[in-house]
């Protein structure tokens, strides 16, 4: 039988959904990589920005006062972000959606080391930002 071009047309459009908690649960995914990814990126540039532009402008004190600020604020704000982003991880990992919880991924996502990753969120920017004050003072 010759199947007509309009049930060729209803075959084809047919899109099965996702539910709603797999779709939250993807968009979280990726919304949680994307701040990972903008927060290492804002680490490699803030470590060398810091003592370069002090070497830029002169490396007086009045500069050392005003880069001191900036650095400490930048690395509130990254500590914010980083242990967000850490603790947003391991929220997302423990709702892995039912149909993926067989996969080796997700098996192996479960066994991610959280404390690790939260301890090293923290060490950066406070080891940096040390770092910088010994630069500038």
């Amino acid at each position: 039988m010759r199947a007509t071009l309009r049930e060729l047309v209803i075959k084809r459009r047919k899109v099965e959904t996702m539910d709603v908690k797999t779709q939250y649960w993807l968009n979280e995914n990726r919304n949680t990589v994307f701040q990972f990814i903008t927060w290492i990126i804002a680490l490699v540039l803030w470590g060398p920005g810091i003592p370069l532009a002090f070497g830029a402008l002169g490396g007086n004190s009045d500069m050392a006062v005003g880069l001191a600020v900036v650095t400490s604020a930048t690395a509130l704000g990254l500590l914010i972000v980083g242990t967000s982003v850490v603790t947003a991880y391991k929220n997302i990992t423990a709702d892995i959606p039912e149909e993926a919880l067989d996969l080796a991924f997700a098996q192996s996502e479960k066994k991610n080391p959280f404390g690790f990753f939260t301890a090293v969120t923290i060490l950066l920017p406070v080891a940096i930002l040390a770092g910088h004050l010994l630069i500038l003072f």
